[in-house]
């Protein structure tokens, strides 16, 4: 064997190992996937490095002597070079070594085959490589890794030939588990594994992905009568028929099968009905027959087996089951152990569910998976009467036929303490059904709910369901991805009672949402609600405005919506928010009718700041909101970005009422002097403060009279920027006229 290795090195140039050697220290030392590797590991492979010389046994240095047990480089996307370099040095403890994706040809996988570094090895990954037959056939005449336990080669193209090399091997006598994931084998390869009479210790051997079929899997079953230390057995994918089904489960030898995974494969129901028949695997715990086209008669046969008392994972996705065999499903008696029961994605009705929700022996159930089969009200609530499952964790019932009575009966299962995943969504669900749900939820510390449009919030979920959320007084959600059916479950609440303020700023919220919120009745003590840049438009405005309960409101942002002329008349006809100080409906699409509506209210006589602009008023706009009466609290005004032009202007000048009014923006909007001189005119802005009238296209006289007017004996500051008839010289003039403290050009 010493020959083979000096050959080896003889056909690996180390003239340049030193950058070599460097770069792949530095990779130890940086790469965020090496979790198990510790420091001294590190040094041990550097130490050795620098020696530039092979490391015996015997070597007493104790720094050298801390040699690597465990070396991933999964996905390291080694260089050849890097490759070679590794096999030059001896890692005498190495046990596990993890080369996926690691780029490995059949020259590298040769060379790895016929080294002698590595005595001590017992688990070798070589996955999604890209060697073929000439270097699987050279793995199998591998000779130094007589403690070997586990072999990955998934993923390669090995094939027939491949497969046959490998089974050769005479010196693997301890190998346990061997995993051929997709490897491109057939008939011939995987009958070539069976044969190997030395491999009596598997416990693990995997042809998933292979096309095998039903003659292999016959021969198989036949010639592996060695394998009796089996315990799983994968066949995913491996165009298996119903005689598949007659093979495995009339096999006695394997009597230690704790794992049979058959997905995706074409066993029907009378390959069902044959694993159902088995009387030998006492020891089973994983059952997979997935996506298989089993019907009724297939699933009543499994679920009347009685010997798989250990059963604890039973995966019956997608197959064609019905009402018949999810009854005979749920009356199993036998399965005492079972913790998963996959039933997704097949035709149960009622009947099924009603029998699942009634066994009482399943007592272990965490997951219970019936999603898109075809339950309503009468099966949801037959479900929801188990009173056994105390262990149950996560439940699937998204995309079936129940309405709210189905969902709130699920939400409200007492003896699902355990629950932490509700999938709700995808069935007939309405706003009032959501509401019942949050109210009724036993499950308090739940980490996932899904409901409409997807998964609500844990912690917001603990809120809205805690008796002690009754001192809460601020509910602050801004930016947060949310869905319609957030403020639909909150405006329904029944605990919130104390809530002061609520944000949900940027919420991608709708009208079904905001219409949800709406509904409330019992926040009677909110002052502030801001729902600024979301998607609102004027049915959400409209449900708004019809709330009667939120009498102490006293902010109100609905700035950067889409809401128009309809959802803002409908506002101003609320009648209940008599407390209402300020708000915003900047950023929308409100005309000359939603002005005048809004001019029209009589009731919020305590406003004191109304936010208006970039909307598209115009002076008939301006003149709606100037024939206001009733506002004589209004201290704020801001009209900016809206096309009112010197009739607009000489409007809101006439407004006898606004006598505190303090601070008036009119920027970006088309005044000239005419509307100036109309707002200078003005005897009844006694308390004016501030003077907003940037960017219009006021002159010289206009901007005189305004720096000047002696009314104004409060007035700090007015701005006249960007008014381009106003030049340099007259631009001075106005200044040394002025009387104000601040005059802003």
């Amino acid at each position: 064997m010493m020959d083979i290795s000096r050959k080896v090195e003889e056909e690996i140039s180390f003239d340049n190992d030193s950058i070599a050697v460097d770069h792949l220290i530095e990779r130890l030392k940086s790469s965020m996937r090496w979790k198990k590797l510790q420091k001294d590991e590190i040094t041990a492979f550097e130490t050795q490095a620098s020696s530039n010389n092979d490391m015996s046994i015997e070597d007493e240095n104790p720094e050298s002597s801390k040699m690597l047990s465990e070396l991933n480089l999964e996905s390291s996307y080694l260089s050849a070079n890097e490759v070679k370099v590794l096999l030059k040095y001896q890692f005498r403890n190495l046990k596990k070594l993890n080369l996926k994706s690691a780029q490995i040809d059949d020259d590298l996988a040769q060379k790895i085959a016929i080294s002698d570094l590595w005595p001590k090895l017992e688990e070798l990954n070589l996955s999604h490589n890209y060697f073929g037959e000439k270097g699987a056939v050279a793995l199998g005449t591998n000779t130094t890794w007589p403690h070997l336990r586990a072999l990955d080669l998934s993923y390669n193209k090995i094939k027939d030939d491949g497969a046959t090399g490998l089974s050769s091997n005479k010196t693997w006598l301890n190998l346990e588990r061997l995993i051929l994931f997709n490897c491109q084998m057939g008939l011939q390869g995987a009958i070539a594994i069976s044969n190997n009479l030395n491999w009596k210790n598997l416990k693990q051997i995997s042809f998933r992905q292979n096309a095998i079929g039903d003659d292999g899997v016959a021969t198989i079953c036949k010639t592996a009568v060695h394998w009796t230390q089996l315990e799983t057995y994968d066949l995913t994918q491996s165009l298996a028929g119903f005689k598949t089904g007659y093979y495995i489960a009339t096999n006695t030898s394997w009597v230690n099968l704790k794992t049979l995974v058959l997905k995706s494969n074409k066993l029907g129901d009378q390959g069902a009905v044959y694993i159902g028949g088995n009387t030998s695997w006492i020891h089973l715990e994983e059952l997979n027959l997935s996506e298989n086209d089993i019907g009724d008669q297939g699933a009543a046969a499994i679920g009347g087996n009685k010997v798989w008392q250990n059963l604890k994972k039973l995966d019956l996705y997608k197959n064609r089951i019905g009402d018949e065999g999810g009854v005979a499903t749920g009356n199993n008696t036998s399965w005492i152990n079972l913790q998963e029961l996959w039933l997704n994605d097949n035709q149960l009705g009622n009947k099924s569910v009603i029998a699942i929700g009634g066994n009482t022996v399943w007592k272990n159930l965490k997951r219970l998976d019936l999603y898109r089969n075809q339950i309503r009200d009468d099966g949801a609530i037959g479900l929801s009467l188990n009173s056994s499952w105390s262990n149950l964790e996560e439940l699937f019932l998204h995309q079936n036929q129940f309405e709210d009575k189905g969902a709130v009966a699920i939400a409200s299962n007492r003896t699902w303490s355990k629950l932490r995943l509700l999938h709700l969504q995808g069935n007939k669900i309405t706003d009032d059904g959501y509401i019942e749900i949050i109210n009724n939820l036993r499950c308090l510390k739940m980490d996932e709910l899904f409901l409409r449009e997807g998964k609500f919030d844990p912690d917001l979920l603990l809120t809205l369901t805690d008796p002690e959320s009754l001192s809460t007084t601020e509910l602050n959600l801004q930016k947060r991805p949310l869905t319609d059916t957030y403020p639909i479950v909150i405006g329904g609440n029944n605990f919130l009672k104390n809530l002061r303020k609520i944000v949900l700023v940027s919420c991608n919220i709708t009208d079904r949402g905001v219409s949800g919120l709406a509904r409330n009745k019992t926040w009677t003590e909110l002052e502030e609600l801001c729902l600024s840049w979301n998607q609102i438009s004027d049915a959400g405005a409209a449900a708004l405005g019809s709330n009667e309960v939120w009498i102490h409101l006293k902010n109100l942002d609905l700035s950067g919506n889409k809401i128009c002329d309809g959802g803002v008349i409908s506002l101003a006809m609320n009648m209940a928010w008599n407390e209402l100080e300020e708000l915003n409906l900047e950023y929308n699409g409100i005309g000359e009718k939603g002005a005048h509506g809004l001019g029209s209210n009589e009731s919020w006589k305590n406003l004191k700041k109304l936010q208006i602009g970039s909307n598209n008023l115009g002076d008939v706009g301006a003149a709606g909101i100037a024939k206001n009466a009733s506002w004589i609290a209004l201290e704020e005004l801001a009209l900016d970005l809206n096309k009112i032009g010197s009739e607009g202007a000489a409007a809101i000048g006439r407004n006898s009422c606004w006598s505190n009014l303090k601070s008036i923006n009119l920027a970006s909007n088309n005044i000239d002097n005419n509307g100036a001189i109309a707002i200078v005119n003005t005897g009844c802005w006694k308390k004016l403060q501030e003077l907003n009238l940037h960017s219009n296209d006021i002159g010289y006289k206009g901007a005189c009279l305004l720096a000047s007017n002696p009314n104004w004996k409060e007035l700090k500051m007015v701005d006249i920027g960007e008014n381009k008839r106003i030049n340099g010289e007259r631009k001075r003039s106005v200044v040394s006229n002025s009387k104000l403290y601040s005059l802003s050009f």
